[in-house]
């Protein structure tokens, strides 16, 4: 009987990792998620059908091990590619073409326990599929400007910003409109609950709590600057939504408000259905248009002082004026 080889043996079971490992079956029903809590490499069996999304995401510690990674693949073993980009650490996503069996791998070195969920989307997720059209869509706006783009969904990734359930966006007229899904954003951030809860705060500060911080709304789930400058806190209604708005100065620095201001609403529509921001530019002569040289608590009380200013000057005395914006957010109708 010839000698066992040990060297090649190593090198198969480097090469076969998929095939060699036990997998763990799972059931997943469309549109729910199982949450799994592992600390080491494990593979995962499951069935989808031909037109679903298979999502899986990761929460890991950092620092995570450049190595770690979802894998993928299908019942010939072949390693299916995820629909987003090549880097798996955080997630992988794409739509099933054949109905079988898959199996998802988490590839895992670094000390630090993982979570992972995974959940099958049918095409009319709330993720996946805001469910209308921009025809669908009324808003006042004379001149035509505004042209809707949609923009798909992305799952959560640390290092990005540009990420939510599918949206639709509209662009004209000094404003940028993004409509999505009350229900995908809850279901998006799901890390800390951080979706449901901005939500619970912008409901929270359309009825009886004026005092929540725009900070907390789901329009700073995406934010690339934070808010450093909050001004004209209004709430706007109309039959179909409810909202609040703001002026506010976004910044990566801690420095003094410059014109333009940013305009700022978010919304929820009447049937609770649809989560709507609303994003331009204003310019008043009380604003100064360059960076002031102020620290600490003189920063602090210029800001202060501004705002008291800013909150009792006509609507008018804005350019735009922020009537002709509060107008547009409260026009918006969604048919």
């Amino acid at each position: 009987m010839p000698k066992l080889d040990i060297a090649l043996l190593l090198a198969l079971l480097l090469a076969f990792p998929l095939a060699l490992t036990s997998q763990t079956p799972i059931r997943l029903i469309p549109g729910q998620t199982i949450t799994l809590k592992r600390s080491d490499s494990e593979t995962f069996a499951l069935n989808a059908k031909a037109g679903q999304t298979l999502l899986a995401e990761l929460n890991t510690e950092f620092p995570y091990s450049s190595d770690d990674r979802i894998e993928v693949t299908a019942s010939s073993d072949e390693l299916l590619p995820s629909a987003l980009e090549e880097d798996t650490r955080d997630n992988w996503l794409n739509q099933v073409l054949k109905t079988g069996p898959y199996r998802v791998a988490v590839v895992h070195t670094a000390p630090q326990p993982y979570v992972l969920r995974l959940t099958l989307l049918d095409p009319q997720d709330p993720r996946l599929d805001l469910g209308i059209r921009p025809e669908q869509i009324s808003i006042l706006d004379p001149q035509h400007e505004i042209r809707w783009r949609p923009e798909a969904f992305f799952p959560v990734a640390p290092e990005l910003g540009e990420f939510g359930p599918a949206r639709l966006v509209g662009e004209g007229g000094k404003l940028r409109i993004t409509i999505q899904s009350v229900e995908g954003i809850k279901k998006t951030w799901w890390i800390g609950d951080k979706g449901a809860r901005s939500v619970a705060s912008l409901q929270g500060a359309m009825k009886s709590s004026p005092a929540i911080s725009p900070k907390e709304f789901p329009g700073a789930l995406t934010a690339f600057a934070d808010l450093t400058f909050v001004a004209r806190k209004q709430v706007l209604s109309s039959p179909s939504l409810r909202a609040v708005r703001w002026l506010g100065a976004y910044d990566q620095m801690d420095l003094s408000p410059v014109n333009p201001l940013t305009y700022a609403a978010e919304a929820i529509t009447a049937d609770g259905r649809f989560f709507v921001t609303v994003r331009g530019v204003v310019n008043h002569p009380a604003v100064p248009d360059d960076v002031l040289n102020l620290l600490g608590a003189r920063l602090q009380d210029f800001r202060a002082q501004l705002a008291r200013r800013l909150n009792i000057v006509p609507a008018d005395s804005f350019d735009p004026s922020l009537s002709r914006f509060d107008e547009v957010v409260q026009s918006l109708t969604i048919r």
